[in-house]
This record gives structure tokens, C-alpha cells and sequence, in this order.
């Protein structure tokens, strides 16, 4: 059974109050409750829904618990930090692998212009190659 229009609305805001938004900022404005129920601005601004924004504003001033405060905000911030850190220790650790293969490449290439070079200049046997210093 689909919700109606006013449950999405009551669903949305409530989720947002609780500070636990799945499809919006958290922020406690009407384009946010819009998108939090996944309706437009325009269906939410209806005449027939004003008193649920009105209700919404109401509970998130007189609700402490409705929280889109500074500590909900860290604590999003510190989340997406972690898992930001995360990810550039993969991509570090990726980055020096595909460096060094790389690395290994160009030696190879080197050697083998070295090689083709001798073996133009009339060279019949090839002489003993030693790797660059790295």
C-alpha cells in the first residue's frame, strides 16, 4: 500500500526531526522536507499540507531533540572524514604499486632501445646488460 501525500510529508519530517534524513540535508526547511519525502516543493507548499509545515516548524523549535545542530553536523563530518581517509590510503597504497610497475616498465623499454640500437649498429651478439640504478 502507497502512503499518501500527508504520511510521506509526516514520514519525511519526522525523520529529519530525529536527525536521521535518508534523502535530504537534515536541514529543517521546506525544500529539504520536500526532497526528504520525495515530492516536489510546489505538493508540499499546497494549502492542504500547511498545517503539517507548520507542525514541522513548530516541533523542530520546541523539539531540542530535533537535531540538525553542530553535533549532528560533526558527527556527519567525522563519519565522512574516516571514510574519506579510507579511501586515500587504498589509493595511496595503488598509487606506489602502479608507480613502481611503471618504474619496471621504462627499465624494460630502455633495455630493449639499448638492445635494438646495438643490434642496428651491426652487433651480432648482444653484450650483457645491466639494469640502470634506480
Amino acid at each position: 500500500m502507497s502512503q499518501t501525500t500527508g504520511e510521506k510529508i509526516r514520514a519525511a519530517a519526522e525523520r529529519i526531526l530525529q536527525g536521521k534524513p535518508e534523502r535530504s540535508g537534515g536541514r529543517i526547511t521546506v525544500t529539504d522536507l520536500a526532497k526528504e519525502a520525495g515530492l516536489s516543493r510546489a505538493t508540499v507548499n499546497k494549502i492542504e499540507y500547511r498545517h503539517l509545515i507548520e507542525h514541522f516548524r513548530t516541533q523542530s523549535v520546541s523539539n531540542p531533540e530535533a537535531d540538525t545542530s553542530v553535533e549532528v553536523w560533526r558527527s556527519r563530518y567525522s563519519r565522512l572524514e574516516a571514510a574519506t581517509n579510507a579511501h586515500m590510503r587504498e589509493c595511496s597504497s595503488a598509487t606506489k604499486k602502479l608507480e613502481a610497475q611503471l618504474q619496471t616498465l621504462a627499465n624494460t623499454v630502455q633495455l630493449q632501445a639499448v638492445l635494438i640500437e646495438h643490434l642496428r649498429s651491426g652487433g651480432t651478439e648482444p653484450t650483457p646488460l645491466r639494469a640502470p640504478p634506480n
